[in-house]
């Protein structure tokens, strides 16, 4: 509640100096029974009683009080204030990435820098030989490949188009993708293959992803999927384990029907 301060006025005389009157008492003698009375005619002033003074002092009472809560208040808000500040401190600026897709990483004890972002097409991240994050390229290959499959035939798809390759030999123009030396034995590759047969009006067919030395070789692993007339697009996928000189490859068979257009995406890249 807000303080009414009381308006405190003086007693003022109508006339100066002040003129008083003293009454002798019946003897003559000052005694108890003289009075003293003002003559001159005085303006009343603000009394000085209890009910003033405890005015006064509820108002001293109450400003304390409020000036305690504003020092808490005050004391609180420092104290959000240093939080506030160390949250900001602490706080990583979205000015350090600058692209879309960059990444953040620790370059040392409380600090940070931006790790820009890899290569569309194949790239992986992974610790390099210093010790710190980085993209590279991934070890694997893409390529796009078709071929014709005759009435009850099998063939590997063997018109290869190159579309990415690092590492792993991608021989354009036969059929395979060749693990080459240099890298480890039995490692897991993610092997996965994507296509269509054209106008697939009857006969089934079988597609397949090896590894082997070659066609002739046999089949060191395999997966497949047979379709009907009324299936055109086909998606297979699984993890080989592969060594050097290992090949990978597409293999369509015809089990009836007429001759039909297989057209295939071969990926192949080492899980690290």
């Amino acid at each position: 509640m807000a303080y009414s301060p009381t308006t405190w006025t003086n007693e003022v005389p109508n006339t100066t100096p002040v003129k008083y009157k003293i009454t002798d008492d019946s003897l003559g003698v000052l005694g108890n029974s003289a009075k003293i009375e003002v003559v001159t005619t005085v303006t009343p002033g603000t009394p000085v009683n209890a009910t003033n003074l405890n005015h006064m002092e509820t108002g001293i009472q109450n400003a304390q009080v409020a000036a305690d809560a504003a020092q808490a208040d005050a004391t609180t808000g420092i104290a959000n204030a240093a939080t506030a500040q160390a949250t900001a401190n602490a706080a990583i600026p979205k000015s350090t990435v600058t692209t879309s897709q960059d990444l953040i990483v620790a370059s040392g004890n409380a600090a940070v820098t931006r790790l820009p972002k890899g290569t569309i097409g194949g790239s992986v991240l992974h610790m390099n030989t210093a010790g710190a994050l980085a993209w590279e390229k991934g070890i694997g290959a893409i390529v796009t490949c078709y071929n014709t499959i005759t009435n009850g035939g099998s063939a590997w798809l063997n018109n290869f188009a190159s579309l990415y390759a690092n590492i792993l030999t991608v021989n354009t123009g036969t059929y395979k993708i060749i693990i080459p030396s240099g890298l480890g034995a039995s490692l897991p590759y993610m092997v996965i293959a994507t296509g269509n047969i054209a106008n697939a009006a009857s006969g089934n067919f079988e597609v397949r992803a090896v590894s082997s030395p070659g066609p002739s070789a046999g089949i060191a692993m395999a997966f497949c999927n047979f379709f009907n007339s009324s299936v055109q697009n086909w998606s297979l996928s699984s993890v080989m384990l592969l060594s050097p000189g290992d090949e990978v490859h597409i293999e369509a068979a015809q089990n009836g029907g007429a001759s039909k257009l297989v057209n295939a995406t071969l990926s192949v890249f080492l899980i690290r």
